[in-house]
């Protein structure tokens, strides 16, 4: 597999303690919404798989985790995995579906939504509490952007699952899905009891 070095752009930790990296896009690099990239930084035998957190048209590669790349150099492989098989520019809104840092793969196609002038998609993301919220662009109350959020921590201590029933799917034309498989395959349940159509729920893998 064909690699490419990492140049560091800027590295920053955020109040809930993720790690937001950007590194300086190599020429030429082109990739789906959705896909990942393996990285391998210095004296680490084993790769990290990281959903690529960037936009095409933005210069750097944006990624989000737990993990800092500061002052080490790094590879990357080939932009990885299908991406989401979806229509950005079909009418009918869009539901993203996510928690923790699944937020990083849906990121990329929810500004793809945006740069086609749509404002009326919905976010249901999971996260502990507000407080454990990643500091994102697309997670602030000002984007256009339908939020409705699961903590699991607060209130009624809700996951993404718990909360999906309460709400009506029939208006959304497809759902893109990440998260770890207990979650999603209890959210295509979901959907199942509700009767959306499951060629309609795409993930990235």
């Amino acid at each position: 597999m064909n690699t490419v070095r990492l140049e560091l752009i800027e590295e920053r930790r955020d109040a809930a303690g993720y790690v937001h990296t950007r590194f300086a896009r190599p020429a030429g690099f082109g990739y789906l919404p959705g896909q990942y990239l393996a990285i391998t930084a210095e004296g680490e035998q084993k790769a990290r798989y990281l959903a690529i957190a960037s936009h095409q048209s933005e210069e750097a590669l944006l990624f989000l985790s737990r993990h800092s790349y500061a002052g080490k150099s790094a590879s990357a492989s080939a932009p990885q995995g299908k991406g989401f098989a979806s229509d950005f520019s079909a009418h009918k809104p869009m539901l993203f579906i996510t928690h923790g840092t699944g937020i990083s793969a849906l990121r990329p196609a929810i500004l793809e939504r945006r740069s086609r002038g749509f404002t009326t998609d919905t976010l249901l993301f999971g996260v502990a509490d507000e407080a454990h919220e990643p500091d994102l662009d697309i997670l602030k109350n000002d984007f256009p952007l339908r939020q409705i959020r699961a903590y699991s921590r607060t209130g009624d201590h809700q996951r993404v699952q718990q909360v999906l029933p309460t709400m009506d799917t029939s208006e959304f034309g497809v759902i893109l899905l990440i998260g770890g498989r207990e979650m999603m395959d209890e959210v295509k349940q979901v959907l199942t009891t509700q009767g959306f159509p499951a060629d309609r729920v795409h993930s990235n893998f």
